[in-house]
């Protein structure tokens, strides 16, 4: 018997049944499905990071307006922010090997990556160079960039 005919939820396994018990059905259908479950698994702990770090970057934005507006400080914060954290948590990863790589997906990739923010960085540094803003661009470029690595390698450093 091919459970596969018989049962309509069982339609796309490619395999004849009949010759197995229940409990090498089960097996059989776990195995063929753990890739398919450990890639969607991936795929939600990066979005629940990413959502949460980008939550945390709105409120560095609400908490740094109060300092500056001339100067892009919610995104620069969070980019330094989050260039020292990669390098703790890189660090620390490297160290612990026997931490799964579910917690690099979600802190790393996840919340890294919706904390941090290139891409704003990226058009307000286009908003400051085309409203004739050459010193301010490129202070808070330079300045992203070398503290940024900076950050990320004392992270590193720290938590090796």
């Amino acid at each position: 018997m091919n459970l596969g005919r018989t049962v309509p939820f069982l339609d796309f396994v490619p395999f004849n049944f009949s010759n197995f018990n229940s409990i090498q059905v089960f097996y059989i259908l776990k195995n063929h499905h753990s890739h398919k479950f450990e890639f969607m698994k991936q795929i939600i702990l990066v979005g629940i990071g990413g959502g949460v770090g980008s939550i945390f970057r709105y409120l560095i934005k609400i908490w740094t307006a109060r300092f500056s507006e001339d100067i892009p400080l919610a995104t620069f914060s969070a980019n330094i922010i989050g260039c020292l954290l990669i390098g703790l948590l890189m660090g620390y990863f490297t160290k612990n090997e026997h931490i799964p790589n579910d917690w690099s997906l979600l802190l790393i990739t996840g919340f890294c990556g919706g904390f941090t923010t290139f891409s704003t960085f990226s058009s307000e540094n286009l908003n400051l160079l085309q409203t004739g803003n050459y010193l301010t661009a490129l202070t808070y470029i330079l300045g992203s960039v070398v503290i940024g690595i900076l950050a990320v390698f004392l992270g590193y450093v720290l938590t090796k």
